[in-house]
């Protein structure tokens, strides 16, 4: 399940435009994709400590460790590899998002610009689409 960023415009009650809800469901599915690469790096980098240590656990028991190594090296593999994948998703996806990010600052001017014309001429109701945004209901 996916949630979308923080954004200040995202208060109980406050009208949001579309084309924020827009950039903030884009932000959050690069955030997805960086954030699955870098939990896959974590999971292998925690798999080589566990193994690590039942290592050393066995080998203090004077356990032949030969499988274990074996098994110690693939992870290192994998790790290097996980590690390799996420810097290539996290150097692509990051600077999308910084300019998305920067996007949504530019929408917000626009659109209290938008409310303000809007407030003046109380006879045009032809202003941007918004939504406004309301708790949940226990249940849904």
């Amino acid at each position: 399940m996916s949630t979308i960023p923080y954004d200040p415009s995202l208060v109980l009650g406050s009208i949001v435009s579309t084309e924020t809800i827009t950039r903030l469901q884009e932000i959050a599915k690069l955030e997805n994709t960086v954030s699955k690469a870098h939990a896959t790096l974590n999971s292998y980098i925690m798999l080589k400590r566990k193994l690590d240590m039942t290592c050393q656990d066995l080998v203090s028991l004077s356990v032949p460790v030969d499988d274990l190594m074996d098994s110690m090296r693939e992870t290192s593999k994998k790790i290097q590899k996980a590690a390799i994948e996420y810097s290539r998703v996290a150097s692509v996806h990051l600077p999308e998002i910084a300019e998305k990010r920067a996007e949504i600052s530019g929408i917000h001017q626009s659109c209290e610009r938008t409310e303000r014309a809007a407030n003046l001429s109380f006879h045009s109701h032809r202003h941007s689409p918004r939504i406004l945004l309301f708790p949940s209901q226990p249940g849904d």
